[in-house]
């Protein structure tokens, strides 16, 4: 970040939340990668767009949602089917699309 100004501890969590979900993203096979990457980067700004920044508590228990949901998709990186692309069920449950 080229900001002057200092982020907050919540703040730097945050970022790093989001770094940990697209490293996760790129551990999956080439073809799932692009839209499991873009639906990361909107989950994360239609939260940041719709959460109050003072809600500690809320933003809290997204970023322990986030790592859990990041590393459940690692391990969904070994279920691929035989196109390459990872089962779209359990892409979804992962997700929480389901």
């Amino acid at each position: 970040m080229s900001s002057s100004r200092r982020l907050s501890g919540l703040q730097r969590q945050v970022l790093a939340s989001y770094r940990e979900s697209l490293r996760a993203v790129r551990q999956l096979p080439p073809p799932s990668r692009a839209p499991a990457a873009a639906f990361a980067r909107q989950e994360y700004r239609r939260h940041a767009a719709t959460i109050d920044r003072l809600d500690h508590q809320r933003i809290e228990h997204l970023l322990r949602h986030a790592s859990k949901k990041a590393k459940q998709l690692v391990v969904a990186g070994g279920f691929v089917g035989g196109d390459g692309h990872v089962a779209d069920a359990a892409l979804r449950r992962i997700v929480g699309a389901e």
